[in-house]
């Protein structure tokens, strides 16, 4: 009988476009959380800033290092 005849099995083209969809989520995914890290140097420190709506989160001061912001999201930087 021949391959996918019956309905009973799944085409490898199934297969090999469900890897590319996998893969493609992935690699975006990656991209997109990587790219919500931000980073102070060693003699600053930021507010946050929401860049699309230009707000300013004025609760709290982040001092230097690596902070997960988001997207949209960087700092106000300001000398020690």
């Amino acid at each position: 009988m021949a391959r996918g005849a019956c309905g009973d099995e799944t085409p490898d083209i199934v297969y090999q476009g469900a890897a590319g969809c996998f893969c493609l989520v992935y690699v975006v995914s990656a991209i997109l959380v990587g790219a919500s890290f931000r980073i102070l140097g060693p003699t600053e420190i930021g507010l946050k800033q929401d860049t699309f709506s230009k707000t300013i989160d004025r609760s709290r001061a982040y001092e230097s290092g690596r902070y997960f912001l988001g997207l949209a999201r960087d700092f106000i930087r300001f000398d020690r």
